[in-house]
């Protein structure tokens, strides 16, 4: 039996800055029902402070079962006033949470996890549900949250519960309530971040749970639910055979007993997704319309299938399925109830910007450029990691030999990147672009802009050719500003290039102008035809009466090839 732990004076760490404190509890009144928090907990300390402080002011007490905590974690509880009892890990989710239920005194149970938090403005809702006892238990709507702020999935999971009816938890693992009474729904909402971890914690949790999951099932080779969860751990850890392998043996034994519980639409779709990564798209199409016919359609169903279809070349369908998923996201937007007790692996922005992107390529296919525009420009808005998808687009109408609409989506994930102090990966690679970038800054009167572009592209990671047409780019900028000083410096770059004499003297635009006319004729002799028509232009700017028609006629010849 767990023991409580003696009031001591703790060092709470930087993480937590919190002076123990005793939180404020609501009034023993009989009249009104009280909450109880329990939780079990190890080596929590970044997470528990923004989950109690979200609570603190909600519950009436909060009972805390560590099991085995080297960090600050219990000093960080007992800060909050929390009762905190101590008990060995047992690799067994459901007993140590059924150690903290036996610890409760109030009427209601709220279940939470360290790495959960209950939303800003949810508190009074959570009171005033208790109070309205429509139910005796309630699901509650839940967010996968990444370390963008976004979601990434979203499930109702019951965590509100009357106490002293007897309902307790069950596996070891993903442990279940045993639920008893009356259903209900309700809007408190809580957020989870419990994925979001260092490549080093998502690598333990990931083998503690396998470790757990196949324990079940060696002791069960027909339990279903493990299998399920087992697959969707080896989809975090993009191990898509071992997917295939356990979704299979789950979706074997649900044909077999004909099983209806919820959570199989979700092992259809790590099925399916695991064959589609896997390059098996026939397989992905079985299983994605055999879920379809089994539960209908689903949001995660709708989303795999959007993708089979669309390589099948069922332009389509794949349409109608991608329109289906966005309206099934939008009720869900508006009412998370509607999934039941189930879970939407594909309620996530970047989930719904894949889906815009799908049918911005449908409406392209069809020759409907403006609204497959739209749609990329939806699918840009949607997420937060708008460089990247920006960068996509770039690349689909770099493809189709589409260069205005390319060039506009660079320049897109160019700005988005000098913001955000990022290079994009095309830049990157091809460092080059810049100077694209800065040519239309300066065909929309930015040469500001387009002098910080090129001041990007590094001579020494160009081509000879692309360093000219730097200098060339640097020279419009400049005349741009009325930096005359700057024209000569970058001329005088870009003749040394051409091995030209650069001992001049320079008295007039005039002067400067038929520089521009010379270095121009030596461009055009070694047939840089791309280059010498903008030189010669800009020595038309600086000394139009010095123009030559005869002189220019083989360049501008070879300047319309």
């Amino acid at each position: 039996m767990g023991k409580k732990r003696s009031k001591k004076k703790h060092r709470i760490k930087a993480a937590s800055r919190r002076n123990p404190r005793k939180a404020t509890r609501r009034k023993n009144d009989q009249k009104v029902p009280r909450i109880s928090a329990c939780m079990i907990v190890k080596n929590e300390e970044a997470l528990l402070p923004q989950c109690l402080q979200s609570i603190e002011k909600y519950v009436d007490e909060i009972i805390v079962v560590d099991t085995g905590s080297t960090d600050e974690t219990v000093a960080i509880a007992e800060s909050y006033a929390a009762r905190v009892y101590h008990h060995p890990w047992e690799d067994d989710f459901g007993k140590h949470r059924n150690q903290s239920l036996s610890y409760a005194s109030g009427d209601w149970i709220l279940i939470l996890d360290a790495d959960e938090e209950l939303v800003a403005g949810a508190g009074t809702l959570l009171r005033d549900t208790i109070l309205k006892k429509e139910a005796d238990y309630y699901f509650c709507p839940f967010f996968d949250i990444d370390r963008h702020g976004d979601v990434t999935a979203v499930y109702n999971s019951v965590r509100l519960f009357r106490n002293h009816m007897d309902m307790t938890y069950t596996r070891r693992i993903h442990n279940q309530l045993l639920i008893k009474g009356k259903r209900g729904y309700s809007e408190i909402r809580f957020n989870h971040y419990g994925y979001d971890l260092s490549p080093e914690k998502m690598k333990a949790k990931h083998q503690r749970t396998i470790s757990l999951l196949i324990k079940a099932i060696e002791k069960d080779p027909e339990d279903v639910y493990s299998l399920h969860q087992l697959a969707g751990s080896y989809l975090n850890n993009h191990e898509h055979s071992k997917v295939v392998e356990y979704g299979e043996r789950a979706l074997h034994i649900r044909r077999k007993k004909n099983h209806l519980s919820t959570f199989f639409i979700n092992t259809f779709y790590l099925v399916a997704t695991a064959y589609y990564k896997l390059q098996d798209v026939a397989s992905a199409s079985r299983i994605a319309h055999e879920a379809r016919d089994v539960f209908g359609d689903h949001l995660d169903t709708c989303y795999i299938l959007t993708a089979v279809l669309f390589k099948q070349n069922d332009f389509k369908k794949s349409k109608q399925m991608a329109l289906g998923y966005l309206d099934i996201y939008n009720q869900l937007e508006r009412n998370p109830s509607i999934i039941g007790n189930g879970l939407c692996f594909t309620f996530d922005p970047s989930k719904r910007s894949t889906i815009l992107t799908y049918l911005a390529y449908t409406f392209f296919i069809d020759k409907d450029f403006e609204t497959a525009e739209f749609y990329f420009h939806q699918a840009f808005y949607t997420v937060s990691n708008q460089m990247q998808v920006a960068e996509n687009t770039y690349r689909f109408y770099l493809k189709q030999r589409m260069g205005k609409q390319a060039l506009q989506w660079l320049v897109t994930a160019y700005e988005i990147g000098c913001s955000r102090k990022e290079i994009p990966e095309t830049l990157t690679q091809h460092p080059g672009f810049y100077i694209k970038i800065a040519e239309y800054y300066l065909q929309n009167d930015e040469p500001e802009a387009a002098l910080q572009s090129l001041a990007l592209a590094q001579d020494s990671q160009l081509t000879t050719d692309d360093q000219m047409e730097k200098y060339l780019q640097q020279i419009k900028a400049y005349w741009a500003q009325e930096a005359i000083e700057d024209v000569v410096k970058t001329l005088e770059s870009l003749m040394l290039l051409l091995h030209m004499d650069t001992d001049r003297c320079l008295d007039s635009f005039d002067d400067l102008g038929n520089l521009f006319y010379e270095t121009a004729e030596v461009l055009s002799e070694q047939q840089k035809w791309r280059l010498a028509e903008p030189t010669l232009k800009l020595g038309f700017q600086m000394a139009p009466n010095c123009y030559q028609p005869e002189r220019f006629q083989v360049l501008l010849a070879g300047a319309t090839r």
